[in-house]
């Protein structure tokens, strides 16, 4: 359970929001920009893609031109992550501002025609401060929050992770990040194989097989996982 909420900022997207600005807010992955937006209860919050919001706006089901026809009575409309976005849906958006509506979002950067609220990370009596409802004692939590690096995001789950545990704090590893992608695989193929050809002309067959089977396997698992 997370217990921060960050009055301040979301007392000053509301008041952005009241002056009849769109309002974005940014910040690092982690930070807690996702949860922040859930916070805005008293707004309509619409899920993308831009189809859905529609929606959930109008409450009908027709194509889009229709939709956006139907879509005249300005709101304020919360959702998620801007850069999920196509080009189009994006158009959308700046028309339905045209047309009045507010919107609120997130974003890693920040966007034309949006307030910016940018979000920090927390310091630890901010973070301390937050979760004291957690129950963790001060000296554990210290060690959470050095984990974390002041992200929400890792603030929650690693407070999770210890109440489940019991109070023995366990060492918690930050997500993998998948450094090679099934594309790679092709690109080390061919160099492999380019490789090959250059040991056969050099007469080192044997390095040139070794090579070979290599390239034929990446390529295999390219084939396989793309």
């Amino acid at each position: 359970m997370v217990y921060l909420n960050r009055k301040e900022v979301l007392e000053e997207v509301r008041s952005k929001v009241k002056a009849g600005k769109s309002c974005v807010l940014t910040g690092e992955e982690g930070i807690g920009k996702s949860f922040l937006l859930k916070q805005f209860k008293e707004f309509l919050f619409c899920s993308l893609p831009v189809k859905k919001m529609l929606e959930n706006i109008t409450g009908r089901k027709e194509s889009i031109n229709e939709l956006m026809e139907l879509a005249v009575n300005p709101a304020v409309v919360v959702f998620d992550d801007y850069g999920l976005l196509n080009k189009n849906g994006r158009k959308i958006i700046t028309e339905l501002q045209r047309k009045g509506f507010v919107f609120i979002t997130s974003s890693l950067k920040e966007i034309p025609d949006f307030e910016t609220v940018k979000l920090e990370r927390l310091t630890f009596e901010e973070a301390f401060e937050g979760f004291k409802e957690s129950g963790i004692p001060e000296d554990k939590f210290r060690q959470i929050y050095e984990k974390s690096g002041g992200l929400a995001h890792y603030l929650n789950k690693y407070c999770m992770e210890f109440r489940k545990g019991g109070d023995e704090f366990r060492q918690i590893s930050f997500k993998k990040i998948n450094l090679l992608s099934s594309k790679s695989f092709l690109s080390l193929a061919t160099l492999l194989i380019a490789v090959r050809y250059y040991l056969y002309l050099s007469k080192d067959f044997k390095t040139g097989y070794i090579f070979a089977f290599a390239a034929y396997l990446l390529y295999f698992v390219f084939r396989r996982f793309k």
